[in-house]
């Protein structure tokens, strides 16, 4: 889990009158079946894999990446209100041509695009490994659809 939901967890547990040595234990348990069922999620790429095509499982896996390694959790997801989700997954989907119009302007792949919605250390290029970077824009289009489900439901 990241440092933010465990946060929330501890306040959350804070009013209920649980022992501290007890609040850890639960907040362990937590992150250990957050672990698990991302662990089993994993598990399940070869599947997806096999139904969809190499492309939806590439995808899944670098969603998978996100939030294990980065921390991009579907709560922080829900933050991103103003479309970027959806903006920067376009960025890395565009078109070559496209991005080589891009690239003329600055002569430098690692510069984002025009456009580009967040912090400049936040744009990860791999200019000489195109499916890389669909995978990404892949990834940043399904955080989109879920964050706008997940929005659909509270309603």
């Amino acid at each position: 889990m990241n440092t933010k939901t465990v946060e929330k967890l501890e306040w959350f547990l804070a009013g209920t009158g649980i022992a501290e040595e007890d609040k850890n234990s639960i907040i362990d348990l937590m992150e250990e079946y957050v672990q698990q069922q991302l662990s089993s999620a994993e598990q399940l790429l070869p599947v997806i894999e096999k139904v969809f095509g190499p492309g939806a499982a590439k995808g899944c896996a670098e969603r998978l990446r996100q939030i294990q390694v980065e921390g991009w959790t579907p709560e922080h997801d829900d933050l991103s209100t103003d479309g970027s989700l959806s903006l920067a997954s376009a960025m890395y989907i565009m078109s070559e041509e496209q991005r080589l119009e891009e690239l003329s302007k600055t002569n430098d792949p690692m510069v984002p695009p025009t456009g580009w919605p967040w912090l400049v250390e936040y744009w990860k290029p791999t200019p000489d490994n195109r499916i890389r970077e669909l995978e990404k824009g892949i990834a940043l289009g399904m955080a989109e659809i879920d964050r706008l489900e997940r929005k659909e439901e509270q309603k």
